[in-house]
């Protein structure tokens, strides 16, 4: 008997319980999954998660920008159903305390589920639901989701599946998608919610809500002022679609804190503004809702939307120094200028108000369209790395790092000689045209023939060689003469050169 008792002893921790217990006692929600699935609490972002596989992560549905919180999510286990076209199954379970009534009974817009919804009741409460699907090469999803507003938040449960190749894999079969699906139902109707938040009993209304427009670009006062509430009970969300920066007046409770996107920033004041400013790196004209909530029961809320004109962005850049497109692949790249010779910058949102900065100086921009612009480097500034950026009545560009050369101009030697082409000869002739190789030749240059002095231009040429071209003064007498250039960089050494009358 004791040996039969100490057997049985051994042989059950090894028999697992079919069902887990997932419990969240801040929110009052508990529900019950097979143990052999997964089990993930809390935020998604930053983990390996399958999620939809290439149709995304596993999404939440609260139509409102911020404040969902995601609190757990069971999936399948990794592979489940071999040989067939399932991805991932999933539940999800998420909370929003930042929406009202209204905007907790709406969906995403945009996910095409149809006209009439779906009703569930879970736990004694009655939940509003809608078929939400995706499809986009060859995966598929489709999922129910449910949301019932309780005690001031928003109760969002969720069940899902995503496949992928059915048809375009040969020997791929069908997963048992109503089977998967049923399992993951069985999870939400487990779900029990005993919620015992504090139920309030005042009714704020929002008085104003304003976005004024500032003179620098994308930039906004916001002002509000709002009845029946507590100064905590104020937040700002904004669904963000560029880079957001935030300024704000002296004494509120925002004052020099970071803003990201689609987080909940607590305001602190019944009234009050602060000056915030967007960055549009779209390339074109988009809008931003900025919304203000405020608790109580009911809640309120109000959203602005404002527009915003995209700013300048630098793509690539063209030097004659270069003399190709350098994309640009991250902010520690530098691309090589020549001191006085044109660049070329291309990007979006140049509307002809530009101009270019190199380090402090400003650079006069000579011609521009739509995605591209040309200037001069100056001759002016010391050989060395530097920032570049654009700026118009949109405001500034992102940083493009370049270095600034300035090769001291000098005659490629051949033999001693520099390499002078006038027809097919190393020798020039008087009314001819002349070419001449060197280095740090820039579009305008004065060569030196003895005491006589023409104009010689630079069309470009390629890296490290340049060539000058100029035609010989026709009364210039044949001989030998001493032969030098300037410009803008200095002048180059003097070499002995053949003037010859054929």
């Amino acid at each position: 008997m004791n040996r039969l008792i100490a057997l049985l002893l051994l042989v059950a921790p090894l028999t697992a319980p079919a069902e887990a217990k997932f419990v969240d006692a801040k929110h009052g929600i508990s529900f019950r999954y097979p143990h052999k699935y997964v089990l993930k609490q809390g935020a998604l972002e930053g983990t390996d998660d399958v999620g939809l596989g290439y149709l995304g992560a596993i999404p939440m549905e609260f139509v409102a920008p911020g404040g969902g919180m995601r609190i757990a999510t069971v999936e399948a286990p990794g592979g489940s159903y071999p040989g067939t076209d399932f991805v991932n199954a999933f539940f999800t379970l998420s909370v929003n305390q930042f929406v009202t009534e209204q905007e907790c009974a709406e969906f995403l817009d945009d996910r095409g589920y149809p006209e009439t919804l779906l009703t569930k009741t879970v736990s004694g409460v009655i939940f509003r639901g809608a078929d939400v699907s995706g499809a986009a090469m060859g995966h598929q999803s489709s999922a129910e989701y449910y949301h019932a507003y309780s005690d001031g938040a928003c109760i969002e449960l969720g069940y899902g599946l995503a496949t992928a190749g059915y048809g375009n894999v040969e020997g791929l079969k069908r997963a048992p998608t109503q089977a998967i699906l049923a399992r993951f139902a069985k999870i939400l109707s487990s779900v029990r919610i005993r919620r015992s938040l504090t139920r309030r009993d005042d009714s704020p209304s929002i008085l104003s809500f304003d976005a004024a427009p500032l003179p620098a670009a994308g930039s906004y006062r916001l002002s509000w002022d709002v009845a029946g509430a507590a100064p905590d009970d104020l937040a700002l969300l904004i669904d963000c679609l560029s880079d957001v920066s935030i300024e704000t007046q002296a004494g509120n409770s925002l004052d020099g804190a970071p803003f990201p996107c689609d987080v909940v920033h607590p305001l602190g004041q019944l009234r009050g503004s602060l000056d915030i400013s967007f960055e549009n790196g779209a390339g074109q004209n988009e809008s931003e809702s900025i919304r203000l909530f405020v608790a109580g029961r009911p809640a309120a809320s109000s959203t602005l939307v404002v527009s915003l004109y995209p700013s300048p962005r630098i793509f690539a850049i063209t030097s004659y120094w270069q003399m190709q497109p350098v994309i640009l692949s991250g902010p520690s790249q530098s691309i090589p200028i020549g001191a006085g010779l044109p660049v070329k910058i291309h990007g979006i949102a140049f509307d002809g108000t530009e101009t270019v900065s190199i380090g402090a100086a400003r650079i006069a921009v000579e011609s521009v369209d739509g995605r591209t612009l040309s200037f001069t480097a100056p001759t002016s500034l010391p050989a060395g790395e530097y920032d570049v950026t654009v700026s118009n009545d949109r405001g500034s560009s992102n940083a493009a790092h370049i270095r600034l050369d300035r090769p001291h101009p000098q005659f490629a030697l051949c033999r001693c000689k520099p390499k002078i082409v006038c027809e097919g000869g190393d020798a020039i002739i008087p009314g001819h045209e002349v070419r001449v190789e060197g280095i740090g030749i820039l579009p305008a240059n004065t060569v030196w023939i003895g005491s006589t002095s023409v104009t010689a231009t630079s069309p470009g040429g390629r890296v490290g060689r340049w060539y000058l071209y100029f035609t010989a003064p026709p009364d210039l007498a044949a001989g030998k003469y001493p032969m030098h250039f300037t410009n803008d960089l200095g002048k180059s050494e003097t070499v002995d050169v053949t003037v010859t009358a054929q």
